[in-house]
């Protein structure tokens, strides 16, 4: 709620042309968080500032009523608003960068197994991770993962990130080792190429070298 907007918009014009002007007001980018206090008190005054124009204080659905009824409104189309400086690729905030990233490889990494699990025959309820992929997309907001958020939306995301990354990583062991049980794999490893490709690595596990050569599920050891 600011006077000096509402006085610029009326100085142009707005009350002399008799044509509506809607001014949103609320807390957070783009007024999400809904009004406080102090505004709603505000617009009691609003009248002395708009000089007589005719004030309405009204919900948003009053305005697409407005526009709607309004012969003369203009139509845009296309983008009206360019996001270029949103969510890039720098931060200010490298841990929950790292944290998001590593949450979406596990989570692609739970779908491909829950898939193994699927085509075995078995149910993988990887239905269970729909918090955990609501976490990731809540980082990934454009005033989080580039590190413009606040205090406490930081500390929200890291607690959210560390639980689900814990989540995950249990629920990718289970069902691996339900998926290699059931196989007569138990016990020692097991190593799932998750990727398009074919592999050629040495893979260091306990100081026991395993030379690794072939598919995904298969191939000589």
């Amino acid at each position: 709620m600011d006077y000096g907007e509402i006085a610029r918009a009326v100085s142009g014009g707005v009350r002399e042309r008799e044509v509506p002007y809607a001014y949103l007001f609320g807390h957070g980018d783009g007024g999400g968080g809904g009004p406080s206090v102090e505004m709603l008190e505000l617009l009691r005054y609003v009248h002395e500032i708009a000089g007589g124009a005719h004030t309405i204080f009204s919900e948003e659905e009053m305005l697409c009523d407005v526009l709607q009824s309004s012969g003369s409104a203009e139509e845009v189309h296309g983008e009206l608003y360019v996001e270029n400086h949103r969510g890039g690729t720098y931060t200010t905030n490298s841990r929950v960068k790292k944290m998001v990233s590593r949450l979406e490889d596990l989570l692609l990494a739970a779908d491909f197994v829950a898939s193994l699990q699927t085509i075995g025959g078995q149910r993988a309820g990887v239905d269970t991770l729909r918090d955990d992929w609501e976490a990731l997309l809540t980082a990934q907001f454009h005033d989080v993962i580039p590190g413009s958020a606040n205090y406490f939306a930081y500390s929200e995301a890291f607690a959210d990130l560390g639980k689900s990354l814990d989540r995950v990583s249990k629920f990718i062991a289970d069902q691996v080792s339900d998926f290699s049980g059931r196989r007569g794999l138990a016990g020692g490893y097991i190593v799932l190429n998750r990727s398009r490709y074919g592999i050629s690595a040495v893979l260091d596990a306990s100081s026991d070298l395993i030379n690794l050569t072939g598919e995904a599920l298969g191939g000589t050891w």
